[in-house]
């Protein structure tokens, strides 16, 4: 059995690649030009914050589809991948000191729990690596970028 946030996962590291792959290819090319690299990197930052929460149609459906390709290859049926969420009962309780009013907190519905726990911790992540790796070193960037087009100069002189 594969269960579904699994799937779900897999598909929006799916969509996070399509955006990130191209600059990713690009730095890792030997005549790289920094500047380019640059617009790229901002660029691709962009992309980053439109992923939207959508994959859960196309991770469905691709459950749907493997179940069907997996049961005409007659695979014993405890071999199966989840279409949906598993629902869950637990509520999470708080710690409540004696003078606090505190709710349990709780999602109602699995789907929210995933989109609020994994999705938009996997993009928030994504974003502040791409912060941290590249818009601190933005003045180092331009730096060398300015060091490369001496050595051109004083190459090609």
């Amino acid at each position: 059995m594969c269960e579904f946030k699994n799937i779900l996962t897999a598909h929006i590291f799916l969509e996070i690649f399509k955006y990130v792959r191209p600059t990713s290819d690009y730095l890792l090319t030997k005549q790289l030009d920094f500047i380019s690299v640059w617009r790229m990197v901002e660029n691709t930052t962009k992309d980053n914050k439109q992923i939207a929460f959508k994959n859960i149609i196309e991770a469905k459906q691709f459950a749907v589809d493997m179940n069907d390709n997996l049961s005409n290859l007659e695979i014993p049926k405890n071999v199966f991948i989840e279409d949906k969420f598993q629902e869950s009962r637990r509520v999470k309780k708080k710690r409540k000191q004696f003078d606090e009013n505190t709710k349990n907190e709780s999602f109602t519905q699995p789907i929210v729990k995933f989109r609020v726990q994994t999705f938009q911790q996997i993009i928030d992540q994504l974003n502040m690596s791409f912060k941290e790796r590249f818009s601190a070193n933005k003045e180092l960037i331009a730096v060398a970028q300015f060091l490369f087009f001496i050595k051109l100069h004083v190459y090609f002189q």
